[in-house]
């Protein structure tokens, strides 16, 4: 903590930078979660942090494997992408690209033709382009692709239900933890103060999650407003450049 601290808030301090209204803007913010804090308690935040990161990493690991119960080769889902793939296909007039062995591999121009194929842009071809990865050279499009889709979708729907189902596990035992904690009044002391530290770092995280991605999708896909917002006011002031700072160092631990 005290390495955190001397890493990141001594040049703040130091600065003796007059604060800008962004710079009180953000500082509302973690002042608001770090009362937020406060009332909610650090043994309920904490619980509340650990199980959203327990259900969505046991979602995202269980998902595929009921998943696979599912079938992707027929039913409705199946059935739907399918006849949409077909659709679109034949109003393009790329019949040839959906129905004949194509060379993936060595023709990656062929992506692009999909994405004609199917009506889409450019800027979905992170959709198209690992599915296409998969498919050997010789495989023919309309009878792979759908069922590769629909494998997807099928993921996505067992990921969202097991969510559910665990989430609402997770809050039904963070009820009773709840209870037991406010029937001692030392440990609801403690809690209140650390819950008031907790919540003022988590908004300190959210904040830098989201300098992390403008900056990051800056780089992919402009979005001139919500860059141009960044750059012009929140990039110069100084709790801003505090928390890019923070956010440089968390993408620096994660190697990105």
């Amino acid at each position: 903590m005290l390495l955190l601290f001397d890493r990141f808030m001594n040049p703040l301090l130091l600065s003796g930078v007059a604060f800008g209204t962004y710079d009180w803007v953000l500082l509302g913010i973690i002042l608001f979660a770090a009362l937020i804090g406060v009332i909610r308690g650090f043994t309920k935040q904490l619980f509340d942090l650990c199980g959203f990161l327990v259900v969505l990493i046991a979602s995202i690991l269980l998902c595929k494997v009921v998943a696979k119960l599912l079938p992707d080769s027929s039913g409705a889902i199946f059935d739907k992408i399918n006849g949409f793939l077909t659709e679109k296909v034949t109003q393009n007039g790329l019949e040839e690209l959906w129905s004949a062995p194509q060379n993936w591999h060595s023709s990656p121009e062929l992506v692009e033709q999909a994405l004609e194929a199917f009506g889409l842009s450019k800027i979905f071809s992170f959709l198209v382009t690992p599915l296409t990865k998969n498919l050997a050279d010789g495989a023919i499009l309309s009878e792979t692709l759908p069922q590769e889709l629909t494998g997807s979708v099928n993921n996505i729907i067992c990921f969202i239900a097991l969510f559910i189902i665990l989430y609402i596990i997770i809050f039904l035992l963070k009820k009773l933890l709840n209870k037991a904690i406010s029937k001692i009044s030392i440990l609801k002391l403690a809690d209140k103060l650390l819950g008031m530290v907790l919540g003022a770092v988590l908004a300190i995280f959210w904040i830098s999650v989201a300098f992390s991605a403008v900056n990051l999708l800056s780089g992919l896909v402009r979005i001139p407003f919500v860059t141009e917002f960044f750059e012009e006011n929140l990039y110069t002031t100084n709790i801003g450049m505090f928390i890019l700072e923070i956010s440089e160092w968390l993408l620096g631990l994660i190697g990105m």
